[in-house]
């Protein structure tokens, strides 16, 4: 890069850095919401537990990160609840590993290019 072209060449280069971070947050979350849930209901198809869509809806919530697993305490009953918040962290935690494979792949694969790229 010539040395007037510096400025606009750094501009350029955060604008790339800063949009992929937002697209890597909105994509993290999106795999991690997506599996999580898929897991959940999954999970609880196995065991053939019946819940309201009240009580779904706030476990999916739990199982999503978004709420504390303390909010779903009083929609049922307390053996039912360990139970339930237990398959709620393991949907959290089975999201989360997925968003970071997927994101650990798309950097490997963007690191493949760069390379191919910068040749030409």
């Amino acid at each position: 890069v010539k040395k007037e072209k510096e400025g606009a060449a750094t501009g350029i280069f955060f604008t790339i850095v800063w949009a992929s971070c937002a697209l890597g947050v909105a994509l993290m979350g999106t795999v991690l919401g997506l599996t999580a849930e898929r897991f959940l209901h999954h999970q609880l198809s196995s065991i053939n537990i019946s819940l309201a869509p009240s009580q779904l809806e706030s476990l999916i919530r739990v199982s999503h990160g978004v709420a504390k697993a303390e909010v779903f305490k009083g929609h049922v009953p307390g053996v039912l609840y360990v139970k339930l918040t237990q398959y709620a962290h393991q949907a959290f935690m089975h999201g989360l590993k997925n968003g970071f494979i997927t994101l650990f792949i798309l950097s490997v694969l963007g690191g493949f290019l760069s390379i191919f790229m910068k040749n030409k």
